[in-house]
């Protein structure tokens, strides 16, 4: 779930997905009903599937609508999940977002010390819901990333997922988010292959070289044979891997043999990303155990990302603002916050690298110490 807008009134009686479009004729490969317009004159638009409005209708009508304060906010292509209940309208999709994402699964496998959205004992996703979504995006979406929860443990349901995606752009580069364990059955992530998505890769974290450290930190024991397993099963069919090391008190002191660990064991591996940690979900009751500041772990992050860098593998950081991060590793620091989470404070502003840098998640912006860097 990404950007929420409040809805004032609503003739909707039950969740819906729409796309919005501004001419009615650009819609392709979903239903008529599907289709949300944005009313420029305050009137509703009767072949729509849904009017979005700045006030509510004069006249009584049979058509299906929603008020919100500021429709113009919504834009051509975009897909909104609306929940008449809640009062609340979802932007799931946004044409140009760095973070367009499909949240498939409430539920996990693990249950890690530091995750920032802690799955749900039962799911509270709606299998239905996430394939309008799908079939709402336009026919031409390049990117989208599928998380959770842990998506794989939908089963078929995620194959049929992947083949979803598939119908609408076959070129589209899906990265899932997942622990990869289920990863482990080579029937199962044969058949993801056999989807036919030209683009698809798998985003696994890993949190130490040592099998009894990453299961404590994942909350599971047996994990880290399980997740090597899924990630030679993933590498021997083809599909992209992605290392991503969360990067806090239980990671960082076995950083140097992690990284040495996944050059000499995972070759193939495509990117290693080095993240930031979240102060979202079980961080907070974690706190004691997993904090840890930038500026005290930034020789142990550089030397693993060099270690790696001169062994030509590709190497990213994540989640860093440039003033908390040694000066030799401003070349691997990506602006990787999704943009509806990131937020500057005011040092941040007078600041030369701003345009640059990924900045703070918005709930650090008044906590987290920055310096801002006058002269490059």
């Amino acid at each position: 779930m990404q950007k929420r807008i409040k809805i004032l009134q609503s003739s909707l009686v039950e969740e819906k997905v729409f796309s919005v479009q501004q001419k009615l004729d650009e819609a392709t490969t979903f239903p008529q009903e599907r289709i949300c317009v944005i009313s420029k004159n305050g009137k509703i638009v009767e072949k729509a599937g849904l009017t979005i409005l700045r006030e509510p209708p004069k006249f009584s009508t049979t058509k299906q609508w929603v008020v919100v304060p500021d429709p113009d906010q919504l834009k051509n292509d975009d897909v909104v999940l609306v929940q008449p209940h809640h009062k609340r309208l979802w932007v799931i999709f946004r044409r140009g977002s760095n973070s367009n994402s499909l949240f498939v699964t409430s539920a996990c496998n693990s249950n890690c010390l530091m995750c920032p959205q802690p799955p749900k004992e039962k799911d509270d996703v709606s299998y239905s819901s996430l394939l309008q979504q799908i079939q709402c995006l336009p026919d031409s979406v390049e990117e989208i990333c599928v998380t959770g929860g842990e998506p794989t443990i939908l089963g078929t349901k995620f194959i049929e997922i992947l083949k979803t995606v598939k119908n609408k752009n076959p070129a589209c580069s899906v990265h899932v988010l997942s622990n990869a364990r289920l990863c482990k059955d080579k029937t199962f992530v044969n058949q993801m292959k056999s989807v036919g998505l030209e683009n698809l890769t798998f985003g696994i974290p890993l949190y130490s070289s040592i099998p009894e450290c990453h299961d404590y930190i994942v909350q599971s024991k047996g994990a880290f044979d399980e997740t090597i397993e899924g990630i030679y099963n993933l590498a021997g069919a083809g599909i992209g891997v992605e290392i991503r090391i969360v990067l806090h008190k239980q990671t960082i002191k076995g950083l140097g043999l992690l990284a040495d660990y996944i050059y000499n064991k995972i070759p193939y591996v495509r990117h290693v990303a080095f993240m930031a940690m979240e102060h979202m979900g079980y961080v907070k009751r974690n706190w004691d155990l997993l904090w840890v500041h930038p500026l005290d772990y930034k020789e142990q992050l550089l030397a693993a990302v060099r270690f790696l860098y001169i062994r030509g593998v590709n190497v990213s950081i994540c989640n860093l603002p440039y003033c908390l991060c040694d000066k030799r590793m401003w070349g691997f620091l990506r602006q990787s916050i999704s943009d509806y989470k990131v937020d500057f404070n005011e040092e941040c502003e007078k600041c030369a690298l701003k345009g640059k840098c990924c900045g703070l998640f918005h709930y650090q912006r008044e906590v987290m110490e920055v310096k801002r860097i006058s002269a490059l």
